[in-house]
């Protein structure tokens, strides 16, 4: 008897770079970074994704980048805190889940972590 396979559109379709993204999820623990200029203030709280500079929510970690570890840089976080910039260091990632960032002299970095 003769093989009825029929091909499918599956069996014929180019796999992209994406593909692999959907199906394994994304690798290393922080993807899609914002940058907050100096400046600037982003929010991380969802309640207006989309819209003016609310980035949604999701966002796990933070970094600060050349100049942003001065005290009127503020990181706020869920429950009320605020950390000044001037308390961390420049370039050393942080597990911290922001609601806002108020960037002043140099950028704030801030990554989706993966869970």
């Amino acid at each position: 008897m003769a093989n009825r396979y029929t091909a499918s559109y599956a069996d014929h379709r180019v796999i992209t770079p994406m593909d692999q993204f959907d199906k394994f999820g994304m690798p290393g623990k922080y993807h899609s970074p914002v940058a907050i200029a100096g400046g600037s203030t982003g929010s991380f709280t969802g309640s207006q994704a989309g819209g003016g500079l609310d980035h949604g929510y999701g966002y796990g970690a933070i970094l600060l980048g050349k100049g942003a570890n001065i005290p009127i840089t503020q990181i706020h976080v869920a429950g009320g805190a605020v950390i000044n910039g001037a308390d961390l260091q420049q370039y050393t990632m942080y597990d911290i889940g922001p609601t806002e960032v108020r960037a002043s002299a140099g950028p704030v970095y801030v990554f989706k972590r993966q869970q």
